[in-house]
């Protein structure tokens, strides 16, 4: 039971991010918005509106996380048991099959639906406004030697808020993992090993 609730945590684990991308495309997708549109093959038409796209495809997506979730659940539930085996636990068998099958259904969508999506640049460029800068200025100002306590004052100045540069913002984030510093080689690198070993033990037919 323990072994199966593992796998599904690292499911759901995953699917956290992927509920939290699903979120900000079903907002972005609209028109409100309008930063993004979703591939044909991920929406389906509206039962009464002929014009409408709707994203269901991302609805289910978001929705996943909780179905993994509650699998993970029901097992935790089955293992209120004394120690030793019993026959309680052959239930574990389907949430965990259910639920992990589900996890990888969902991610499977997720390559082509980025590949695909059409994002629009000018929408996005208009939803900046200038306070989104202020945290740049009171960086740039302590990265200079200025106390941070005082870039602080001085960024919340709406003055200090001009000529904010969006390219220059996520370049300028280089931590591990930021924009401006992704790191996709090392992830790549540190999964490697671990694609291999499930090749080996789960070979193509």
């Amino acid at each position: 039971g323990k072994f199966e609730m593992a796998a599904l945590e690292a499911a759901s684990s995953a699917l956290l991010d992927v509920r939290r991308f699903a979120w900000d495309l079903s907002l972005f997708t609209t028109a409100e918005f309008g930063f993004v549109v979703l591939p044909s093959r991920y929406t389906t038409g509206s039962s009464i509106m002929p014009q409408k796209r709707n994203p269901d495809v991302i609805e289910l997506l978001r929705a996943s996380y909780s179905i993994v979730t509650a699998a993970r659940g029901e097992i935790e539930q089955l293992l209120s048991l004394p120690s030793g085996y019993h026959r309680d636990l052959q239930f574990t068998k389907a949430p965990l099959v259910r639920g992990l099958g589900h996890a990888l259904r969902a991610l499977a969508l997720l390559p082509d639906l980025m590949r695909e999506m059409q994002w629009f640049d000018d929408a996005l460029a208009s939803a900046l406004e200038p306070s989104m800068y202020a945290t740049d200025h009171a960086i740039d100002l302590a990265r200079q030697g200025l106390p941070f306590r005082e870039a602080y004052r001085r960024a919340a100045d709406p003055a200090a808020w001009t000529g904010g540069d969006p390219l220059q913002a996520i370049v300028a984030r280089v931590s591990p993992g930021a924009a401006g510093n992704p790191q996709i080689d090392r992830l790549r690198e540190r999964l490697a090993p671990l694609l291999q070993g499930l090749e080996s033990m789960y070979p193509a037919a």
